[in-house]
């Protein structure tokens, strides 16, 4: 394996017999990329989807795609909603790319090499045999035990856009969003707290921690509960209502930080981005599959 020597500024060659058996593989990419890259990818990732999201409601903000009531602004139309999502993921999507591509030591061939290997679809298909597993265990836990547990507002979106959009949906969650977000969270957090190896399980923990973070609305469910409750017309039905919504996003809070480890893990335990890259696609992929499926049989 090539390894790239941050103080040397080149290229060095070992073999597995020189270094010592871990808990965890050595990974091509945490070895390849010098610190700063890392977290050039996590801030990539993490500050860039505001700024694009951002810049594309700006854009749309004097559409008719944008809402209105008496001059007060109400949100997007869910057309409106599912552009902006999906070109905030295709600017990074291309952003990423860029990055890879230019990279001067030609990092997109680290990247793409690993599809090669039998290893990732293994470690992807255990990945995602376990993140559903787990899902689907503390889901099911969840209704047998709490009558009002349901999606959060972050699944409840998705499943309003892909019934009108699935198309576009599909392609977003499916593709953009995995790229994406491993790039960000795994190499981005895990290989930059875990760039010593010693530190690999505190660098999957802290991925998992802001994973769960980023799919949970939880600010935005008490700001919406404030804003009901001082309103002096709320009913009784939409406190509670609202009062629900609060509850459902910290439910569903374990639901994407156990998911978030779990891609983590698949990550540092193959030594292989693509391994949790084709895990967190085959997850998407098979809510976005039973999400449509359940869309038809409503019709």
């Amino acid at each position: 394996m090539e390894v790239y020597d941050n103080d040397k500024k080149n290229t060095k060659h070992y073999t597995d017999h020189t270094v010592k058996k871990e808990f965890f593989p050595r990974s091509e990419l945490n070895d390849w990329l010098p610190l700063w890259e890392k977290i050039v990818f996590f801030l990539l990732g993490y500050i860039g989807i505001n700024i694009f999201s951002f810049i594309l409601q700006r854009i749309l903000f004097a559409t008719p795609l944008a809402v209105f009531k008496n001059g007060l602004f109400l949100g997007f139309t869910t057309l409106g909603s599912v552009l902006i999502n999906f070109f905030t993921y295709f600017l990074l999507v291309l952003s990423f790319c860029l990055f890879l591509f230019f990279d001067r030591r030609k990092t997109y061939k680290k990247f793409f090499s690993q599809f090669k290997c039998k290893s990732t679809y293994l470690y992807g298909l255990i990945g995602f045999g376990c993140i559903l597993a787990f899902q689907l265990i503390l889901g099911n836990i969840y209704q047998a035990t709490i009558p009002f547990y349901g999606s959060n507002s972050n699944q409840n979106g998705i499943e309003e856009m892909t019934k009108a959009y699935p198309v576009l949906l599909f392609i977003m969650t499916v593709f953009f969003a995995p790229f994406v977000e491993e790039l960000t969270y795994r190499i981005g957090i895990v290989d930059t707290i875990g760039h010593k190896y010693k530190f690999r399980w505190l660098g999957i923990l802290a991925s998992a921690l802001i994973f769960g973070a980023i799919h949970a609305n939880l600010f935005s469910a008490y700001i919406n509960f404030t804003d009901i409750v001082s309103d002096s017309k709320a009913t009784a039905e939409a406190i509670e209502q609202a009062k629900i919504a609060i509850y459902n996003e910290w439910l569903n809070l374990p639901i994407y930080i156990g998911s978030g480890f779990l891609l983590g893990l698949t990550y540092a335990k193959s030594g292989k981005i693509s391994a949790s890259f084709m895990a967190h696609m085959g997850v998407n992929m098979f809510s976005m599959i039973v999400t449509i499926i359940q869309n038809s049989l409503a019709k």
